[in-house]
């Protein structure tokens, strides 16, 4: 009698029936992103909340029928159900950054590090993003249908801002007749586009859907590259039409990184391209320090080289991680002081001043605006190095160039693209659960034992 060949993971065959985490998936990619309240803007955190907590419920009730069933098949002497397998690395690493994360909460002084109306990245938040990681990472697949439905969501998301940069007001988003170009030529603190809301949140959301389309744009033949094509255009140039240099910065940074690495190129031509880009960037770093130039950016650059850093630099950014970073003592260092728990540590109140030294605007520090230096704060090293590992175990594929696939090249360079752009902006629940999802399909894209065709 012939033995039965065996796979594991994904490469299992399954049953007609689709895996109701992928059909999960795919409905909540679209409403996430694309649904908005009658409030317009001034609910859209409160909206996407409840929308995200809405179906983390539903996700937690499907992942439990299915461990019941799991169960309930082992029992009768059967083969566990699909997903039922050991976890990888970056799964372990991912538990102990939530049990990391569970400790700065108990041992947080504030209550509202569990649960918040006011902050929406407190602890329930957080376990919320790793039942989406755990659920896609191990029932879910970077399938044709996601590539469908991630580019007509994207589309849709492109097309509402090529709209407000236009000077429209689709879905009625602005309030009071006003538009993205009125409040622009106000110089309002604030500018606010799309589905998303703040034109940070939304440069991050745009860098991503650019590497995304870039890549599929690579991996797809013949007529299938236009859409993709024309999508990853559009939404480059609505990047830089909203002027948020922290999207920018993650785009190029990203994409200089998933260049190197994804190259199919002899090591040696590799080592050249390494020591020209090396070359070329000390060659603009002297220029910037021997010349000043006009651009903001370069002209804080060149002071930089100079020795001479303003608390002003990066938009303030600057001043609230030297408050911040000046508050950490030992303990906190360890254990954070609870999940998204800033606004309760009493900092000193963030200023912006004109040419002259008028006060134009003081806020309250809420957010550390780099996500490494807001998760060390709230949630401890420990926590920070738990995320670190589960980020790079989860790259681990990527960096390989033997056995990687299409999905595994494409998904890779979208998260660095997101995670670099993180490095200036702050965390919110309007964005953090996509990247929960890319770095869920990421790990379930680098499981698989068999190339995808």
């Amino acid at each position: 009698m012939a033995k039965r060949k065996r796979n594991y993971g994904h490469g299992r065959k399954r049953s007609g029936f689709p895996e109701p985490v992928q059909i999960w998936l795919l409905f909540f990619l679209p409403c996430f992103v694309l649904l908005v309240g009658s409030k317009g803007f001034s609910g859209i955190s409160e909206l996407k909340t409840t929308v995200f907590y809405v179906f983390s419920a539903i996700l937690a009730a499907i992942v439990l029928i299915r461990l019941v069933a799991a169960v309930c098949t082992r029992k009768g002497g059967r083969r566990p159900a699909p997903g039922g397998r050991r976890l990888n690395p970056a799964q372990i690493a991912a538990l102990c950054y939530l049990g990391f994360t569970l400790l700065s909460a108990a041992l947080s002084p504030y209550k509202d590090a569990w649960y918040s109306r006011k902050d929406h990245g407190n602890m329930l938040s957080e376990a919320c993003y790793l039942l989406v990681f755990f659920a896609v990472s191990c029932l879910a697949k970077p399938d044709k249908s996601l590539k469908y439905v991630f580019l007509g969501t994207a589309g849709v998301y492109c097309l509402i801002i090529a709209v407000q940069l236009l000077g429209g007001n689709p879905l009625g988003l602005y309030p009071n007749g006003y538009t993205y170009r009125s409040l622009y030529r106000l110089r309002a603190s604030y500018h606010f586009a799309a589905t998303t809301g703040n034109a940070d949140l939304v440069s991050v959301v745009l860098c991503t859907v650019v590497s995304l389309c870039l890549g599929i744009t690579l991996s797809e033949r013949g007529r299938r590259r236009i859409f993709p094509a024309a999508l990853a255009a559009l939404s480059l140039a609505e990047l830089l039409l909203i002027d948020v240099l922290c999207g920018v910065v993650g785009l190029f940074l990203g994409l200089l990184v998933s260049a190197f690495v994804l190259a199919r190129v002899k090591p040696r031509v590799r080592v050249w391209a390494l020591a020209a880009a090396v070359f070329l960037g000390l060659g603009f770093l002297g220029f910037l320090w021997y010349e000043p130039t006009p651009i903001p950016l370069f002209r804080e650059i060149h002071s930089i080289l100079h020795g001479e850093i303003s608390d002003s630099f990066g938009s303030g950014r600057v001043e609230i991680w030297r408050k911040m970073l000046a508050r950490l003592d030992r303990r906190q260092l360890l254990f954070g002081c609870g999940p998204d728990t800033v606004r309760l540590t009493a900092l000193e109140p963030f200023r912006t001043y004109d040419e002259t030294g008028k006060l134009l605007r003081q806020a309250a520090i809420t957010d550390a605006h780099c996500w490494p230096l807001q998760m060390l704060y709230c949630q401890g090293v420990f926590a920070l190095l738990s995320f670190a590992a589960t980020v790079v175990l989860a790259l681990r594929p990527w960096f390989r160039s033997k056995g990687r696939t299409a999905a595994v090249e494409i998904l890779g360079a979208a998260l660095l693209c997101f995670l670099f752009a993180m490095l200036f902006c702050f965390t919110s629940v309007i964005i953090m659960p996509l990247f929960w999802t890319l770095l869920g399909l990421l790990t379930a894209a680098g499981a698989r034992r068999e190339p995808e065709r």
